[in-house]
């Protein structure tokens, strides 16, 4: 590491450092008795260290993420699973933003403490488990399954659910069927420009990054689909039921994540320490940023990044532009020639489809199965096929050249723009033969 990067980063905790310390007597304010603000700066700032891309985060949105967890007594610690901060990037802005995800162990704990909730489960079902519900008056659910099997052999995921029990003894319960968490999940990652594709057998989450070049990152509605489909019922569920406003909080701030809105972890730190919160913003005006790649931008200005952005987009596209008009080479989704096994694909499909009209034509005598054939048989079957018309023409030019020599009435001369004397078939044009 350069000795400026190194200049860089504690810098960047130095920033982040100091202004949690300005903002501890507010945290001791909300949080309740048993988690210290020294403890939760504490943890924060391991969370900060344990993340590349959190340390180049706009340190007032990292300390609005640590506040919402001091609200809601949750420590942001990857082992509990309570909290999670994590880093997103801010096109609008041009630089990280952190934001705060509750997780699924998280919301069943602001259940359980807020007192109105005295049993609370969820859980995913699979297709060998045994499940049942029923509402109405004999509203009841009931689920178990096989504990010799892994969740591998229990089946495909049917459904997630919440069930509740409230301090008053009613039971409540919430079903998500697995249709329609696959649909929030699509629907999440649209919003975030993230799409899944399968690679190596498993799916990967594929984002399109600066200049349209797209990369594998990381979302748990991939790598944790099970926890997100508990969360999701419980979230859910959690409308429906007469819960503290700690949860129904959680909830706003997650479905805020999910539909990549602003959770205003910026503005409630400017109304708590607006003179620091003033100077860190003009910092960050005025100093170093990143671009969408991690890497560092050395002297270039928020605005001016933003500018920089643009114009490689615009000039994307005006270049996209350019190349359908002059009906260049098919290139791929990033702009770029596509391979040589691309091309070899294309041309294969082309001359497939040129020959199948020749063959409905009844233009290739004793090939009946163009398709089985193999490449170097298809490249006889070509050469086979305009050697013949070669021998075609010529013999239909050949009355024409006689007629001339034995004195009769004067042909007329070939010069290769006028049609031969026998009537021909329709034939391919020259645009047509894609080799």
């Amino acid at each position: 590491m350069t000795q400026g990067a190194i200049s860089k980063y504690e810098q960047s905790f130095k920033n982040v450092n100091g202004l949690l310390e300005k903002m501890k007597p507010q945290f001791q304010k909300v949080l309740p008795s048993m988690i210290p603000a020294d403890k939760l700066i504490r943890v924060a700032l391991t969370t900060w260290r344990g993340s590349e891309k959190l340390a180049e985060c706009d340190p007032l949105t990292f300390a609005g993420a640590v506040l919402e967890c001091a609200q809601l007594a949750l420590t942001p610690d990857s082992i509990l699973g309570h909290a999670h901060i994590v880093p997103f990037w801010n096109r609008k802005r041009g630089c990280y933003e952190a934001q705060l995800i509750v997780g699924y162990k998280g919301f069943i704990y602001l259940a359980r403490s807020a007192g109105e909730v005295t049993n609370v489960q969820a859980e995913v079902v699979y297709a060998k488990d045994d499940f049942g519900f029923g509402y109405g008056s004999g509203r009841h659910l009931n689920h178990s399954w096989d504990h010799k099997l892994t969740v591998d052999q229990r089946g495909d995921p049917q459904c997630a659910y919440l069930f509740a029990v409230l301090s008053n003894g009613e039971e409540h319960f919430k079903i998500v069927s697995w249709d329609e968490i696959l649909e929030r999940r699509d629907r999440v990652l649209r919003q975030k420009r993230v799409r899944i594709e399968i690679q190596d057998g498993r799916e990967v989450a594929i984002a399109k990054g600066q200049g349209g070049k797209e990369y594998v990152t990381d979302t748990p509605w991939v790598t944790d689909l099970k926890p997100m489909a508990i969360k999701t019922a419980i979230r859910d569920g959690a409308k429906l039921m007469p819960l503290c406003p700690s949860l129904q909080r959680a909830a706003a701030l997650d479905e805020a994540a999910d539909l990549g809105l602003d959770q205003g972890l910026r503005a409630s730190v400017a109304q708590i320490v607006p003179e620091v919160a003033k100077q860190l913003e003009e910092n960050l005006s005025s100093g170093d940023t990143v671009d969408e790649g991690g890497k560092a931008a050395t002297k270039t200005k928020a605005q001016q990044l933003r500018e920089r952005l643009a114009k490689e987009q615009a000039e994307k596209e005006a270049a996209a532009a350019e190349a359908e008009q002059a009906d260049e080479e098919p290139t791929d989704d990033a702009g770029q020639e596509p391979t040589d096994a691309e091309r070899a694909e294309i041309e294969a499909k082309e001359r497939d489809e040129f020959f199948q009209v020749l063959a409905d034509q009844g233009k290739l005598e004793g090939v009946t199965d163009f398709v089985g054939l193999t490449d170097e048989e298809k490249a006889k079957v070509v050469e086979d096929y305009e050697q013949a018309e070669k021998a075609k023409k010529a013999e239909q030019d050949k009355p024409a050249a006689k007629g001339k020599a034995k004195g009769g009435r004067k042909g007329k001369k070939d010069n290769g723009d006028t049609p031969p004397s026998q009537p021909q078939g329709p034939g391919p044009d020259d645009d047509d033969i894609p080799f």
